[in-house]
């Protein structure tokens, strides 16, 4: 199995995880180190003397993406894991996971449970480890990984044939690295979980030198890159999720059906294609620069059912959001129903929007 460990400006830590990454139990492993630009520290790696630890020393800073990226273009293991260059695993780390994914079950990702520590950063920048304790231990839920990640990424390990699926880390983000691979591997394979303690992450009281970090408290970056995660979808088929195909229907291309849109954009994060049925000469003025949207042709004297079967004719979706554009948008505005839909042990056919009513219909359905 393959450790990816990129390692960024942390010479004082690498040593830690590195020796936590070559001292596991399972002795079948390789390493790479992948130093992003920083500090040299290549004579921390030699330090080991490790024929299992390759390392990629390059010069230029590229970002935790492409470092990832980097290493698994050479990874020739069966599954792959990932550990941060301040982070450590215990000895029994691998062993657990590979273990587990090896047992009987279907699932392609295992995680772990690992410990919180919190340190306060010395003068010297050396630790002093004020307590540790488990923050996450979820069980996998895949609605929940699509709206966040509640799964660490130390505590990771996954099939390395899952990324011919996935595709690769995204170069373009700066934050969220993880969650937009996690909530990818989700379209594909259960998660299990394994409630063991195999690690520990750092936590610095006060300021944080890490680059994630920083970079969230910048509001507009941060919805960037959550926008671009949410939009971004791996190729089909998808094993384990079926597209929500959502059709606004709207009397005109005009500054409402614009606002409906953007906030669909930033309100929708279960994976979906927006279908809008519009008379030529409206699609013929639309600069369409949102992502998923397909522009749907239709008749100028049609009535709203009628460009509502059109629309249903293109839609690819199991599920399908029908949405007046005089509806309300808002967070969880069709996840809810949704969910509710996917779970029904009744199997019914749909669930209304909330607001929706009379006129002003909407909901969400299940395509036979």
């Amino acid at each position: 199995m393959s450790i990816l460990l990129p390692t960024y400006n942390r010479r004082r830590y690498l040593p830690y995880a590195l020796a936590s990454a070559v001292g596991q139990t399972y002795r079948n492993v390789e390493v790479f180190v992948v130093n992003d630009g920083g500090q040299d520290v290549s004579d921390v790696v030699r330090a080991f003397g490790d024929p299992r630890v390759h390392f990629i020393d390059r010069r230029e800073n590229r970002g935790k993406p492409y470092s990832l990226n980097e290493a698994l273009a050479r990874a020739q293991g069966k599954y792959v894991a990932y550990l941060d260059d301040d982070d450590v695993y215990y000895p029994n780390h691998v062993q657990v996971l590979v273990d587990a994914l090896e047992g009987s079950t279907d699932c392609c990702v295992a995680y772990s449970d690992l410990y919180k520590t919190y340190c306060h950063v010395l003068s010297d920048g050396d630790r002093e480890i004020r307590s540790k304790y488990v923050e996450v231990s979820r069980d996998f839920d895949r609605f929940l990984m699509l709206y966040f990640n509640h799964v660490l990424h130390v505590s990771l390990m996954h099939r390395r044939d899952l990324l011919d699926r996935t595709g690769p880390y995204n170069e373009d983000l700066n934050i969220l690295i993880d969650w937009d691979m996690t909530r990818r591997l989700a379209f594909f394979s259960d998660f299990l979980h394994l409630h063991v303690i195999t690690g520990e992450f750092y936590s610095p009281i006060g300021d944080s030198d890490r680059i994630s970090i920083q970079r969230r408290k910048d509001p507009r970056e941060y919805l960037r890159n959550v926008l671009a995660i949410r939009t971004t979808h791996p190729p089909k088929p998808w094993d384990k999720l079926d597209e929500l195909s959502i059709i606004v229907l709207a009397d005109r291309l005009d500054q409402d059906l614009a606002e409906t849109c953007k906030r669909l954009w930033r309100h929708t994060f279960y994976p979906y294609r927006l279908y809008l049925p519009l008379v030529p000469e409206a699609i013929a003025r639309l600069d369409n620069q949102m992502p998923n949207v397909v522009l749907v042709p239709v008749d100028p004297l049609s009535s709203p059912a009628e460009r509502l079967d059109v629309a249903l004719q293109r839609a690819e979706g199991r599920y399908v959001a029908i949405l007046p554009g005089t509806l309300p948008v808002e967070e969880m505005w069709v996840e809810n129903p949704l969910y509710a839909l996917i779970h029904d042990p009744s199997n019914r056919d749909g669930f209304l929007l909330a607001g929706a009513g009379g006129e002003r219909w909407g909901g969400v359905v299940r395509r036979v």
